[in-house]
């Protein structure tokens, strides 16, 4: 998946992540437990603002990343 490509599900960003060079085997392994622990909660419906600035700051190294991110979490919650 190339980075200009919009996300809009949890795979997509998934996708993104193994797509990026730059990471380390354990970034993309920190990042997908953060990704998996979102969308988990996203599916119990479970999302608090308290979550999200704890995914925020999990993922602040990957600032490219949180656009995607909150770009899913819209999607996944019907706010788009």
């Amino acid at each position: 998946m190339i980075q200009t490509q919009a996300c809009s599900s949890f795979s997509d960003l998934r996708e993104l992540v193994k797509s990026r060079a730059d990471l380390t085997e354990a970034d993309r392994q920190r990042i997908n437990a953060v990704l998996g622990s979102l969308e988990k909660t996203v599916a119990e419906k479970g999302v608090t603002k308290t979550l999200v600035e704890q995914t925020k700051q999990a993922l602040a190294d990957y600032g490219w990343l949180i656009q995607p991110v909150i770009t899913v979490l819209m999607k996944a919650l019907g706010l788009e």
